[in-house]
């Protein structure tokens, strides 16, 4: 990475860092790892955008609407279908107009990172097609943990399993240890690299989305006897 890479990613990185002030006011991490997530949140959207970033969850046919899944961001482009019931942040997104998914958590608690592995498992329900037939597409799937607690360099601990599983489709941001938070650049440095790839993945198969609809005769047919 030249040093224009790693000036910019470092950006990310810097804003991050300003958990530690935090962490002088309160040492409650699920509120450092709300303010992480916030920071996270603004830098994707500025980096995607015009492409936009929803909550909510992905609508196709043939889904098991019972159980919907609640993901925490879709990056989404409004071709060929835009979601609909969006208000705010929140829409429901069809799965042709998905470009990638994130989960992101606050940090590495078991129930978060049980979820992250539950959207992997399923990932090829919720995007497109041509990421599931074109082997030269990035994965459109990334678990974002913004605080670990729990991380370990040996990597005896449930995330690094998790990493392994998920074949390191999973990244971390900030390392606590003994009440002190590290940036760990390694992971934004990955979550930048995912960002590119779904960006390049969009950019190549452009616009050739496109959804054929019956067309019925909305007025009736001309009598055959008239000129």
């Amino acid at each position: 990475m030249n040093q224009y890479h790693k000036d910019y990613t470092e950006s990310l990185g810097a804003n991050l860092n300003s958990v530690k002030s935090i962490s002088k006011f309160t040492k409650n991490t699920a509120v450092i790892g709300q303010y992480a997530e916030k920071v996270v949140i603004e830098f994707l959207k500025d980096m995607v955008n015009p492409i936009k970033i929803s909550t909510g969850t992905i609508i196709y046919d043939g889904a098991d609407i019972d159980n919907s899944p609640q993901f925490d961001l879709i990056v989404w482009d409004a071709n060929p279908l835009p979601p609909i019931f969006k208000i705010d942040d929140f829409g429901l997104v069809p799965r042709n107009s998905v470009i990638g998914i994130i989960e992101i958590k606050r940090t590495d608690y078991q129930k978060g990172l049980d979820h992250i592995k539950e959207i992997y498992d399923n990932r090829v329900n919720f995007l497109p097609g041509y990421m599931k037939t074109d082997s030269s597409m990035k994965p459109g799937f990334l678990g974002v943990v913004c605080i670990s607690e729990n991380y370990k360099i040996d990597g005896n601990n449930t995330y690094t399993k998790l990493r392994d599983d998920t074949k390191n489709s999973v990244v971390h941001l900030i390392e606590k240890n003994n009440g002190d938070y590290q940036i760990n650049h390694k992971g934004i440095y990955e979550l930048i690299n995912f960002v590119i790839g779904i960006m390049k993945n969009h950019k190549k198969v452009g616009k050739e989305f496109s959804i054929n609809l019956p067309i019925k005769q909305s007025f009736p047919a001309k009598p055959q006897n008239l000129p």
